[in-house]
């Protein structure tokens, strides 16, 4: 980044009261609009980064309202040179979101706005969706082996999380955590989602997935509310019924994966491996994007990690009709 863009920055935050009132703080109108919880905490985390990068404390004393194409420039320029293309993207993302918020506050002109948030994509080598990694089989059997050892409730309620974040299409974590046990149709063996945007899906919950859930219904009993609920010591359900949070998932994850000797993954790794493992066993990509709740297949086709083995069989599976001259 040039000198004269960090000195933008470092004028920027010297230059600004340490307080802004809360109610015309564009940051927290943001942050509080999102949808679920696991989206706030993703662009909190980046707006406290991005604040940081300014020289501030942090995103709650940024005057974002304040912000020109100057500072949003050096802004690209410095997550350019500093950062992934993945996390510089994120990052910027975030910034748009805030800036409009402060527009639609009224806290920005049209033109400044505008002006401001006129950034190009990062470019880089590594697709968004690269970054983590897919379980292998061996890893998923272990992890369902963690699950079998618990004999409490919570085993088995941890087992039927796993397999329906893993064969339900993928199911991403605070999809998991806002199903009903209306959701689920025992005869049809259909799973209603709720996903991004509100959007509905549907997926079918057969064999192995299948097993662990209704074992978990078994224990869980026909009471209506959420699918998956918090257990107290010794698996006993909690007065309220209370709904799981997207980050009781992570912290599942991270459990079973000690108890079950299975390296660092993320409840996002579980669908990563879904979307893998449907493209290796021939599903079509239009399919699998239905199934993990993707509106365009693109982003479905850069979850592909099959990597050189995926070429290899492609370069395979043509015929060249060549006929040699040589004698």
């Amino acid at each position: 980044m040039h000198d004269d863009l960090s000195i933008t920055l470092t004028t920027l935050a010297a230059t600004t009261p340490t307080s802004i009132q809360s109610t015309t703080n564009p940051f927290i109108t943001y942050i509080a609009s999102l949808q679920s919880a696991n989206s706030q905490r993703t662009m909190e985390k980046q707006l406290h980064r991005l604040a940081t990068m300014m020289g501030f404390a942090d995103a709650h004393v940024v005057p974002w309202s304040q912000l020109r194409v100057e500072h949003t420039q050096a802004l690209w320029a410095k997550l350019a040179s500093s950062k992934s293309a993945a996390t510089a993207n994120l990052m910027l993302s975030a910034l748009r979101g805030v800036l409009k918020m402060a527009w639609r506050m009224g806290l920005m002109s049209g033109e400044d706005y505008t002006r401001a948030v006129d950034l190009k994509t990062v470019k880089g080598n590594t697709p968004d969706a690269a970054a983590g990694r897919s379980l292998t089989a061996a890893e998923l059997r272990a992890l369902f082996a963690a699950c079998a050892a618990d004999l409490s409730p919570v085993g088995r309620r941890d087992a039927a999380i796993l397999a329906l974040a893993y064969a339900a299409g993928g199911l991403r974590r605070a999809e998991i955590v806002n199903l009903d046990l209306a959701d689920f149709n025992s005869e049809t063996a259909m799973l209603t989602i709720r996903g991004k945007g509100n959007k509905v899906r549907t997926a079918y919950v057969r064999g192995g997935a299948r097993d662990a859930l209704d074992e978990w219904l078994a224990v869980r009993g026909d009471e209506t509310g959420p699918l998956f609920w918090r257990l107290q010591a010794g698996g006993v359900a909690g007065q309220m019924y209370e709904r799981l949070s997207d980050q009781s998932i992570y912290m599942l994850c991270q459990r079973r994966g000690k108890e079950a000797n299975v390296r660092h993954f993320s409840p996002h790794d579980i669908r990563r491996t879904f979307i893998s493992d449907q493209l290796d066993a021939g599903t079509d990509v239009l399919t699998v994007a239905r199934l993990a709740g993707h509106s365009n297949a693109n982003t479905t086709s850069r979850y592909d990690r099959r990597g050189e083995r995926a070429k290899q069989v492609a370069a395979d599976a043509l015929h060249v009709p060549f006929i040699s001259n040589t004698q």
